[in-house]
């Protein structure tokens, strides 16, 4: 089995979307958003980051969902994570403070959304609004269907690179591309699969690069 999916995809696609110039040089450096988001937050108080990369993730992936503070607080309490309400703000107040061009695009989706009902993501795929939409669905909506868009193409591309070899996909969920190839062609494969998915997105987004975590093991599980 050759199992893979993408590093920090959401994260990326909203630095290309809005064009954050910060975000977009932080990816270029091959740096990690959640353990830099976490640096902001805890400077120089001696505490490790990356403790804290787990909560800066569910913090930054909430905020991206339209979240409330008050919701993401209550997921890190039922992750078992103590972190008062208080600190969730700090966190959240860290991360609108190093992507300001993040927060601008996303008023301003939302509010274009609202006005055309409809959002059109940059393949031409369009998707039509309700009246009642919420905010949040409307910021978040472009992220989703260019994630989706990315990672149906990425299907055709590992198809077409699979073709005469004895590998197939077998299985994908939410971002994981599973392909079943024979044993000797499986380092060869892991290879096609990783540029196939990185190429996909990087040709509907091409503002920032996009990683995938790929390895081969004997089974899914």
């Amino acid at each position: 089995m050759v199992i893979s999916d993408y590093s920090q995809q959401e994260a990326r696609i909203i630095a290309g979307l809005s064009r954050d110039e910060k975000a977009i040089e932080l990816f270029k450096a091959g740096q990690d958003i959640y353990l830099e988001v976490t640096q902001a937050f805890v400077g120089d108080s001696g505490k490790d980051c990356t403790d804290f990369r787990k909560v800066a993730k569910t913090i930054v992936l909430g905020l991206n969902y339209g979240r409330s503070e008050y919701s993401i607080h209550q997921e890190l309490i039922g992750k078992g994570i103590q972190l008062s309400l208080d600190e969730v703000r700090s966190f959240t107040v860290s991360y609108y403070r190093m992507f300001e061009g993040v927060f601008k695009w996303r008023r301003a989706s939302a509010a274009q959304a609202r006005a055309k009902k409809q959002v059109r993501t940059r393949i031409g795929r369009l998707i039509h609004i309700q009246d009642d939409a919420r905010d949040s669905s409307l910021f978040n909506l472009p992220v989703q269907a260019t994630g989706a868009d990315g990672f149906k193409l990425a299907l055709v591309l590992i198809s077409e690179k699979l073709n005469g070899f004895d590998a197939q996909i077998v299985h994908t969920q939410h971002d994981e591309i599973i392909v079943e190839a024979r044993d000797d062609i499986a380092d060869q494969v892991k290879a096609m699969v990783a540029d196939s998915m990185e190429k996909a997105l990087e040709r509907i987004v091409p503002e920032v690069s996009f990683e995938v975590e790929i390895k081969v093991a004997e089974a899914w599980g």
